[in-house]
């Protein structure tokens, strides 16, 4: 996937990071990215690939309304996407699905749904990070084992609270990510296979992934964590992006789990580049990895 962010200096100068705005590379470089910010447009240098980003700056609030307003007018124009036809999603008003969902078959079994495309908004009220400690990704009651060697931090959801990730740069402005988090149950997350769907499409068709084409879910099914039940998504991702035209998408799982929180759902999302089997190999070890308590 790729992100604005702080990645590893590509120039590769030890201890050094560089910004990613989504389809440029900063000029400055900072040793601290986890309390760094986004440099101005004046700091950055051209274009190597990857997706258009939110610039932070001076005057940022209306650099980014505008910007927001163009990205999302623009996916929405995209006619390759087929329509979504099966997300279930909360009903509250953050969310605005674009289409009608089909209620999804009572079936424990695994059912993968059909291809999915149409863009959606997802609420924007979380987004906080938390560093992960100890080799370990841990958010509420749910955590996992970090990937060795995966680079702390550097990825959050815009609905999701306490994320504590991992990531891996694949190429320069595309990366692979592990991570846990919290969905309120305040904004409609109240059902695992519901708000699994929710994130999936969310996280598949919204800003995370410019030239979005489509996306083929390859597994859904229930799933019980230490004794509390759970549901998992795992879908293809696919994009088409003109500066990485070696990349073809994303894996991406999505697993909501029912902690026992009053307030709360755990979540886990990864993502891993189709066809990269050692990336998608440590990322089911992480899976495997999965804890409540």
């Amino acid at each position: 996937m790729s992100m604005p962010g702080w990645y590893p200096d590509p120039g590769g100068a030890p201890g050094r990071y560089r910004y990613w705005d989504g389809s440029r590379w900063s000029a400055e470089t900072t040793g601290d990215p986890q309390h760094a910010s986004a440099p101005t447009p004046d700091g950055q240098r051209p274009p190597r690939g990857g997706r258009g980003g939110l610039i932070a700056g001076v005057a940022a609030v209306v650099v980014v309304v505008l910007a927001l307003v163009w990205f999302l007018n623009r996916g929405q124009s995209t006619a390759s996407a087929p329509e979504d036809t099966s997300t279930a999603t909360p009903t509250v008003s953050a969310w605005n699905e674009t289409s009608t969902p089909t209620p999804t078959p009572s079936s424990t079994a695994s059912q993968p749904a059909p291809s999915q495309g149409t863009l959606v908004s997802c609420p924007q009220d979380g987004g906080d990070v938390n560093i992960p400690a100890g080799g370990i990704l841990q958010a509420g009651a749910l955590s996992a084992t970090a990937i060795p060697n995966w680079q702390p931090g550097g990825f959050s959801m815009r609905w999701a609270f306490g994320t504590e990730a991992v990531t891996d740069t694949v190429y320069p402005g595309w990366f692979s990510v592990a991570s846990v988090s919290m969905l309120s149950k305040a904004d409609g997350f109240t059902s695992p296979k519901a708000s699994a769907y929710s994130v999936m499409s969310c996280f598949a068709s919204s800003s995370y992934y410019t030239g979005f084409t489509g996306r083929q879910d390859l597994l859904s099914e229930r799933v019980t964590i230490d004794g509390h039940q759970g549901w998992r998504i795992r879908s293809d991702v696919r994009v088409s992006i003109s500066n990485l035209p070696q990349v073809q998408g994303d894996v991406v799982d999505v697993i909501v789990v029912d902690t026992g929180s009053p307030d709360s759902l755990g979540l886990f999302v990864s993502s891993s580049t189709i066809g990269d089997t050692s990336r998608g190999a440590l990322v089911d070890q992480c899976i495997a990895s999965l804890k409540v308590g």
